[in-house]
Parts: structure tokens; C-alpha cells; sequence
């Protein structure tokens, strides 16, 4: 017989129709679950705040990021690193194209 495996959703939602059901109290279920009381509360309160979408993990990333660079600053040090690398690019065209006037009229170079 193979294992029974269950996500952490659907053992949320079986926590809440345990807890709903009157069946436990809250320190049972945290035995039957192997869940702290404080993760029980916040289970249920979420539950009673937004139903079942309560249930779904919430996502860990910040909401804002207050030493973010404004995306106005952004595009312009974007602008103008490509006009940089544009004027490189051309110097080192010149730079080429003068040193080869320079060995087709047989001086020699450095």
C-alpha cells in the first residue's frame, strides 16, 4: 500500500473543517497536525479573514523596496551608457581607419 501524501493546502483545509467540525479543540488539532498553537490561530484567522483563499501560502518577497533606483534614473544611466559605448565604438573606428592611411602610405607604426 503506498504512502498517502497530502500538500500543505489540503492539510490546512482538513485543519479547518476539524476546527469547524467542534470535534477538537485547538490543542488537539495542533497534536493530530504537529502544528504549534500560535500556527493554528494564524491558520484559523486567515481562514475567518478570507475563506479558503486565506488558506494559500502568501507570497515571502517585500511589498517595496525603499533603496529602489526610480525607473526615470534607470533609463537615462541606460541612455547613456549606450551613447558611451556608441562613441567608444566609433573612436576606435577612427583609430583603425587612420592607423591602416598610415601603413597603406608605408610609414611605419609604433
Amino acid at each position: 500500500m503506498p504512502w498517502k501524501e497530502t500538500s500543505a493546502m489540503d492539510q490546512r483545509i482538513q485543519l479547518i473543517a476539524d476546527w469547524l467540525s467542534g470535534d477538537y479543540c485547538k490543542n488537539e488539532l495542533c497534536g493530530i497536525y504537529g502544528i504549534s498553537r500560535p500556527t493554528a490561530d494564524k491558520w484559523i484567522r486567515r481562514y475567518d479573514q478570507r475563506g479558503l483563499q486565506g488558506l494559500e501560502e502568501l507570497g515571502r518577497a517585500p511589498h517595496r523596496h525603499p533603496n529602489q533606483t526610480a525607473e526615470e534614473l534607470r533609463a537615462l544611466i541606460v541612455q547613456t551608457k549606450l551613447r558611451r559605448e556608441a562613441v567608444e565604438v566609433i573612436s576606435r573606428v577612427r583609430i583603425v581607419a587612420f592607423s591602416d592611411k598610415k601603413n597603406a602610405l608605408g610609414r611605419p607604426t609604433a
